[in-house]
């Protein structure tokens, strides 16, 4: 290997599509982006039914290569390596040439029952195989339920991978993927560490279409010479959030990961030794996957997050520019009784509403007063959530580190910070995920020894925010108060 790579990371966002290739040292040096608004969606039809709305795999492909011949623009000749994110909630399904034969494979709007129905384990076995409640319903079940309608589908299944696994093979030929990734889809085994021989029979898939899985940050292979990216390594990247774990260096049982981004991850970390022990907690709406790290497990719990404030803002037809209101400008808008019940699903949150609603608003209220309604329910809500989750894995956590998007919003986590009446550490890089990437190309390539000294590069890069107690208890005792069912 080359002693001096640029490292890259290709994340796949739930909004943007994102390049960023750092140094070893973790400094910044190019960045490239494509808004998710911009990829094309499609219509499809499959066994007598109409799906609008899809996501071409070929689609995804095409913006990440444009990303990368955009990153390599701005470095010139230097070797590059990349390692590829992804949310891990949809798979592709390719044929005997490797192609794609449907729309990207997740939740297309079939009815919850048929999903429930096409992989016919009892709900207990399932979540204690794969880590999800069975009504999460992750990609597997809308596979399995497309091989078990339409036979001619099922004889032109080749092979089935993850967004980054396909947008890999498709850069360098090569077909692996690694457990964070396999354990996003719902069909993986926690206590066997492999691919689950239950679920797979119980779904009716093969073994045989599944990719060999190998450790993240392995060398996959040369990029071809057709995408002209120069001299590019690609190696196996992981489960975005994941992938922020190991930037943010959240590796210690008692690190709490706090991911903002369209959706909010509140995660913690434990050795995968202890899944007979995690299993049986009475999790709820916890979800577990695997870590980017080997013999690491996480313990999840989710909501949609910056998600909700900007479909907010497209409701008020609020740009891109306008500045959100600071301390100053807005004040508290729950001592007035104004509250925005976010819409969570009863799926994941049961103590949490299940429609969305502007509770409170009167004539003194624009723009800015929603906006921080908003801002303040998100906030209880991750807060509750952290709480929730300290009380479901019985380890108190003594740090909450901060990233994604919307960690930008200074607002937002000094809100957050006063819910939970706890200091929270932003750290200054809120791309986190997609450099997180970056370091497992960094590892691929033999520029970082292992995951612990990758971890270490972007370790002291954090910024403290303080709570105010007094805030505190006033937010706590309007916010704990209101009527959220």
């Amino acid at each position: 290997m080359q002693d001096r790579f640029v490292l890259v990371g290709l994340d796949y966002g739930g909004t943007a599509i994102k390049a960023i290739a750092i140094d070893e040292m973790g400094t910044v040096i190019a960045k490239a982006t494509i808004s998710r608004t911009t990829i094309a969606s499609m219509s499809f039809s499959f066994s007598g039914h109409l799906f609008e709305g899809l996501c071409s795999p070929d689609s995804l492909v095409d913006a990440g290569v444009t990303l990368l011949q955009e990153i390599r623009r701005e470095i010139g000749p230097t070797p590059m390596s990349v390692a590829i994110s992804a949310t891990g909630t949809a798979l592709v399904v390719v044929d005997s040439t490797n192609r794609a034969i449907v729309p990207c494979v997740n939740h297309w709007g079939v009815l919850a029952d048929e999903l429930d129905d096409a992989i016919p384990l009892d709900p207990d076995t399932y979540a204690r195989i794969s880590g999800f409640p069975k009504k999460y319903h992750p990609p597997i079940f809308q596979l399995a339920w497309m091989a078990q309608q339409d036979t001619m589908f099922r004889r032109q299944v080749h092979r089935i991978m993850s967004i980054s696994d396909y947008v890999a093979s498709r850069l360098c030929g090569v077909f692996a993927t690694e457990p964070s990734t396999a354990a996003a889809s719902g069909g993986w085994d926690h206590d066997k560490q492999a691919w689950s021989t239950t679920i797979l029979e119980a779904a009716s898939l093969s073994r045989e279409w599944f990719l060999n899985p190998v450790s993240s940050g392995s060398c996959l292979g040369q990029a071809d010479s057709g995408f002209h990216l120069g001299q590019t390594i690609v190696t196996t990247g992981g489960h975005d959030y994941l992938c922020a774990g190991l930037s943010a260096n959240t590796l210690n049982v008692h690190d709490c990961l706090n991911v903002l981004g369209t959706w909010e991850m509140v995660a913690r970390f434990e050795p995968v030794e202890h899944w007979s022990t995690i299993s049986k907690r009475d999790t709820g709406p916890l979800l577990h996957d695997r870590h980017v790290i080997p013999g690491m497990i996480t313990s999840t719990l989710e909501s949609w997050s910056a998600g909700q404030l900007e479909w907010i803002k497209k409701l008020l037809r609020i740009t891109g520019e306008h500045r959100l209101p600071n301390e100053e400008e807005v004040g508290m808008q729950a001592i007035h009784g104004r509250y925005f019940k976010p819409f969570l699903g009863p799926q994941l949150f049961p103590w949490t509403c299940h429609d969305a609603a502007l509770v409170g608003l009167d004539s003194n209220v624009g723009s800015n007063e929603v906006l921080r309604m908003v801002m303040e329910a998100l906030a209880y809500i991750g807060a509750r959530m952290i709480e929730q989750l300290d009380v479901i894995t019985g380890i108190p956590s003594t740090r909450i580190i901060v990233g994604g998007g919307s960690s930008r919003n200074r607002l937002l986590i000094q809100i957050k910070a006063d819910m939970l009446n706890r200091s929270i550490f932003v750290h200054k890089q809120a791309d986190l995920s997609t450099i997180g990437a970056a370091l497992l190309s960094g590892i691929g390539v033999g520029l970082y020894k292992g995951y612990q000294e990758a971890a270490m590069v972007l370790c002291d890069q954090v910024e403290e925010v303080v709570p105010d107690t007094e805030r505190h208890f006033k937010y706590r005792e309007l916010f704990d108060s209101f009527q959220w069912d």
